[in-house]
């Protein structure tokens, strides 16, 4: 499958980084993917086989042609520059505070829905209430994401410390996982809720993950992929310095 990225690109005259923001994911992504070291999700793998207009026989077996009919490599290629626009200069990013939600999973399912969406001005509902961001971020620059959380606890430090902001994009589920990349993962336990930035590796053992901080006096902890009740990629970190 690594394959077929690097005879897209070839053939479209793309770069990893051009891929990446077609996928919103990041160019190491597409790498670790092109070098066999991750695999592609089946949601991607739709992704690309309806915004470039291949043969899903060609991107399964190796069928031709590669694309679905003559003359759509052309018109694909005159056109990857839709894929490849650069992203807005400013972002109108929802803030929210991980002391003040009443769930990861919630949020994460709220802001992905309402990404992109064009809300009414008339009177907000309970659900929206319940998620009112305490501040929104534009900074130039920014990747596409859901929202942005403001992160409790140091187990991340000095990457990311108790108070810093992270910049997510939610999964659909751990098969969307990129093993070693930092996410904002909520684990079910016995005590409830357990909220978290780590980084994600593949456990030996199948049907598990391993979460690990940076934070060396916190433990890496393994974890029954089953247990995972939300999962969203940090895309940016934004430290925050604090004045005493």
């Amino acid at each position: 499958m690594e394959t077929r990225l690097v005879q897209i690109r070839r053939q479209l005259g793309l770069k990893q980084e051009d891929l990446a923001r077609v996928l919103d994911c990041s160019p190491e992504n597409i790498s670790m993917i092109e070098r066999g070291k991750s695999s592609l999700s089946e949601r991607n793998k739709k992704c690309l086989i309806k915004k470039f207009n291949l043969n899903p026989e060609w991107f399964e077996n190796s069928a031709e042609p590669m694309f679905m009919s003559d003359g759509d490599a052309a018109f694909v290629a005159e056109n990857a520059g839709t894929a490849a626009a650069p992203m807005p200069d400013s972002a109108n990013i929802p803030l929210f505070d991980m002391a003040g939600i009443a769930g990861l999973a919630s949020l994460l399912e709220y802001t992905a829905a309402s990404r992109g969406a064009k809300r009414g001005r008339g009177r907000k509902s309970s659900a929206e209430k319940s998620f009112e961001p305490v501040g929104r971020i534009g900074i130039p620059g920014l990747p596409a994401c859901d929202g942005a959380l403001r992160v409790a606890g140091d187990g991340m430090s000095p990457i990311v410390g108790s108070g810093d902001i992270v910049l997510y994009s939610r999964l659909e589920s751990p098969d969307e996982i990129f093993w070693g990349e930092m996410y904002l993962v909520s684990v079910e336990s016995s005590a409830g809720e357990y909220v978290a930035v780590r980084y994600l590796r593949k456990s030996k053992n199948d049907g598990r993950a391993v979460l690990a901080g940076a934070n060396p006096q916190f433990a890496e902890t393994e974890v029954e992929l089953s247990k995972i009740r939300a999962i969203a990629l940090v895309k940016a970190t934004i430290r925050v310095a604090v004045s005493r």
